[in-house]
């Protein structure tokens, strides 16, 4: 058996020593990583308001398909309950329109935001708006910036004057008398309204309390004050929670904007696009000339002014007129030059520089045409007269 030398020993011990040293003075720390928002942030956008009514009991329940609405099971809300349309541009049909007054009139709470693209909208295709006679009016840009950044002061039996951050851009419109609009008119009570601006001789409200039968219905110029970007800024989750405490459920509609008539066609019959692409084909082949070599670009291709060019230069040189007629064009090419782009440099580089940028053509080609001296004969002169046409129609 091999004996560990003093050496070995002291060397093992001194590296014992050493690591117990390091052990004991060495600070750890944890450092905490921001990643940003997760999947879910993006992909629910009222989740922070869903998990604040948790906090209180309350479930909220969203969709997209606001026509799920009364049709299906679990978004059949009761009296209890409140609906949230977060856009007014959706397409809400006269039967639906009618089932959510009839439902607020027996004691449910309605909460509509404008959320509108438009400088101005009257919601064409929402049946519900047109029965409450409301609409978004833009505030022209000089009253807006007036008003930049002010908020919405609402007033309230809880939390007593809220700060609310509520769209600016627009306010909301109450027509009494809507002789245009053929929906019969909800018949409710103005409770409230509240306004962002105030001008001497005008309000322009960012939100509507109504009252309709047993429910109340409450109109903002959008409801994204409650998206998770937005909730925890001013007082916008109190007036949530001023809203939503006493609901059993809330149902919140994420509407996408209504779709035009070729969206539509698409959806339901993508089969119409193939046939109406097949009937254009096959009256482009019976209409269209079908027979014979195709031109290429090189070949050049007479018209009817061509032709009056070539006769007429034919004429003027059987007359002995060429010379006198082309300096006549030139000059009369330069004048129409001077007229269009009224330069002081009239000279004769200039002119060839501009000329030849306005009309694509090579520059000696605008010398040749405009200035160069010639010993004529009948084809020369005939191009020359096409060429000086051509600049002509340029102008």
């Amino acid at each position: 058996m091999k004996r560990i030398s003093l050496k070995d020993s002291l060397v093992a011990l001194l590296i014992v020593v050493f690591g117990a040293f390091l052990y004991a003075n060495i600070e750890t720390y944890e450092e905490e990583e921001y990643r940003g928002f997760g999947d879910e942030v993006y992909e629910q956008e009222y989740l922070a308001l869903d998990k604040h009514l948790q906090n209180y009991g309350l479930r909220l329940v969203s969709s997209n398909n606001i026509n799920q609405l009364f049709s299906d099971q679990d978004f059949s809300p009761n009296h209890q309950d409140i609906v949230i349309i977060t856009q007014a541009e959706i397409a809400l049909p006269d039967s639906l329109s009618s089932q959510i007054i009839a439902w607020v009139n027996s004691g449910g709470t309605l909460i509509i935001g404008l959320g509108t693209n438009y400088t101005e909208s009257t919601f064409s295709t929402n049946t519900l708006m047109k029965k409450l006679g409301a609409s978004a009016v833009f505030i022209d840009e000089q009253n807006y910036h007036a008003y930049d950044d002010v908020f919405t002061t609402i007033d309230s039996p809880t939390y007593g004057q809220m700060e609310i951050d509520l769209e600016q851009s627009i306010y909301i419109k109450l027509e009494n008398n809507d002789t245009q609009n053929k929906y019969t008119r909800a018949d409710y009570a103005i409770i409230d309204a509240f306004s962002a601006k105030q001008d001497a001789d005008k309000a322009y409200p960012t939100y509507y309390k109504l009252a309709l039968g047993d429910g109340t219905i409450s109109i903002l110029t959008d409801v994204f004050i409650w998206n998770n970007w937005q909730i925890d800024y001013a007082d916008n989750v109190f007036l949530a929670h001023e809203l939503m405490r006493n609901a059993g459920k809330v149902f919140v509609f994420t509407a996408d904007d209504a779709q035009m008539w070729y969206q539509i066609i698409a959806s339901y019959s993508p089969a119409f696009y193939w046939i109406l692409s097949l009937l254009l084909l096959l009256i482009l082949w019976f209409k269209a000339t079908r027979f014979g070599a195709v031109r290429t670009d090189e070949q050049s291709i007479s018209t009817s002014f061509s032709e009056h060019i070539r006769a007429s230069g034919q004429f003027y040189w059987s007359n002995k007129q060429a010379d006198k007629l082309l300096s006549e064009v030139r000059q009369q090419t330069i004048e129409a030059y001077h007229k269009r782009f009224s330069l002081a440099n009239k000279s004769e580089e200039k002119i060839i520089k501009i000329l030849s940028h306005s009309s694509a053509l090579p520059e000696e080609k605008i010398h040749y045409y405009l200035f160069q001296a010639h010993a004529l004969n009948e084809k020369k002169f005939i191009h020359l007269m096409q060429g000086l046409q051509q600049l002509r129609k340029i102008l």
